[in-house]
């Protein structure tokens, strides 16, 4: 099976498994909806695996990827996108599935989403010994940093989260092994966060993430102060993978 089929598998079984969600292929097409509203797009055609969500919130981070388009038929007006991929393409699975919750917020009844927000711990995977290392996480998107934090603490790592507004200052206290900045909701910004962080945090590993192009990435790296930059999710679990390297270190 391929990647792209395996990819869009994997997407598929995440969406089937919100609150009262259902699948359907109206016009050919295969949707996730929830009490008869779409928040999902998915299928492979033409080779490609093609995925469209309701972001209300980051349609604007989102459209700034090259494999990204407003979605047709006047939608995108209205925060869709759509997202595809080739053969051979990255595939940024933790963000897909941060895009497809916050479609599925989008859209969904309130009461819905409090008894997502009940379930969500007790899919908790099985908690590994405390390993003694400390992560800050610093970023504006609380989700992300959730996510994150909670698979860090299932790692053995203790994990705090915080705003950038209290970055500086936080960092600035010693004590974490590393800090894991998102940038994803201050692109225009995202230079300077990294150059005050890391000046903050003095020789402390830092991992950037959610960062938008290469050039943001080359402008990055030449501040020196990153360990890692990446586009992707803070809890993604490449990136997580390669914090827990950093630490093992």
């Amino acid at each position: 099976m391929s990647a792209l089929r395996t990819a869009g598998e994997e997407l598929l079984a995440a969406a089937l498994q919100y609150p009262e969600a259902v699948q359907e292929s109206p016009w050919g097409d295969l949707v996730v909806k929830v009490r008869k509203k779409i928040f999902v797009f998915l299928g492979i055609q033409d080779d490609k695996l093609r995925a469209t969500f309701k972001l209300p919130h980051s349609s604007s981070e989102v459209l700034e990827r090259p494999n990204a388009t407003p979605t047709g038929y006047g939608l995108g007006r209205h925060g869709w996108v759509s997202l595809s991929f080739e053969a051979g393409d990255e595939l940024p699975m933790g963000l897909m599935l941060d895009w497809m919750d916050e479609s599925y917020r989008a859209v969904a009844l309130k009461r819905l989403i409090k008894q997502l927000d009940a379930k969500l711990p007790s899919a908790e995977p099985t908690k590994s010994e405390p390993t003694g290392h400390r992560v800050l996480l610093v970023g504006r998107d609380k989700l992300r940093l959730a996510r994150a934090s909670k698979t860090l603490t299932f790692r053995g790592v203790d994990a705090l989260a915080v705003d950038l507004d209290e970055a500086t200052e936080v960092a600035g206290e010693g004590g974490p092994d590393a800090i894991i900045l998102d940038v994803s909701r201050r692109a225009s910004e995202a230079i300077s966060l990294i150059g005050e962080v890391g000046l903050a945090g003095g020789d402390v590993p830092l991992v950037v993430c959610g960062l938008r192009d290469k050039k943001m990435e080359a402008a990055a790296r030449a501040l020196g102060d990153a360990a890692l930059l990446c586009r992707d999710a803070p809890g993604d679990d490449t990136v997580i993978d390669q914090v827990m390297e950093l630490l093992a270190r």
